[in-house]
């Protein structure tokens, strides 16, 4: 049993290395693809892009809100 790690451990560094890439890549497909399909899913990208139009709005009505401040504090 010990002879079978010892062999596998000293195979070709470059082997190893090439597997290692592999394996990393295989891994970043995978996590970006499952990644967007559970975002997909669950629609969270449409409801990031609704709340970001939410603050927008927000912001629009906050600036004509002190605008119109501004002008009522001007003409008493």
């Amino acid at each position: 049993m010990k002879n079978m790690f010892l062999q596998a451990a000293a195979g070709s560094g470059f082997g190893n290395l090439f597997y290692f890439l592999i394996v990393i890549a295989i891994t970043v497909v995978l996590f970006i693809v499952f990644r967007n399909l559970i975002l997909w899913y669950y629609k969270i990208d449409v409801i990031s892009k609704n709340i970001q139009e939410q603050t927008e709005i927000q912001r629009t009505i906050l600036r004509k809100l002190e605008s119109f401040n501004d002008d009522q504090k001007a003409n008493p």
